[in-house]
């Protein structure tokens, strides 16, 4: 559902009443999904990483206060993940710079008298 629904100026839908929806077994069998509310997670470079989804098992509505709060949540996550990201990059780069630096200590051991 989260890469399915996205229509302009909407995040959310009732999944009974979506024909694009009303079939999947989510929605006919458990959980029983009768609300879908979600806001995508994009990155600075406008890559989608995923969504950050809200379902209930009763028909359901967004108030202004909701929507925003679930957009916030989107942004935290989207933040969470390329903090994660930034991290894994910079460890993979210090433990290049060590064997970068292994390197040049042998190639001294190496032609040093």
């Amino acid at each position: 559902m989260c890469t399915r629904y996205r229509p302009a100026g909407r995040s959310w839908c009732p999944t009974r009443a979506d024909g694009r929806f009303h079939s999947y077994a989510n929605v006919t069998g458990e959980p029983h999904i009768r609300f879908y509310a979600g806001a995508p997670l994009i990155d600075d470079g406008g890559f989608a990483l995923g969504a950050m989804c809200v379902v209930d098992d009763r028909p359901g509505d967004l108030g202004p206060r909701q929507r925003e709060a679930l957009q916030t949540l989107s942004r935290q996550a989207t933040g969470h993940l390329s903090l994660m990201r930034s991290r894994l990059m910079l460890a993979e780069l210090g433990d290049e710079l060590a064997r970068a630096t292994q390197r040049e200590e042998d190639l001294i051991a190496t032609i040093s008298p």
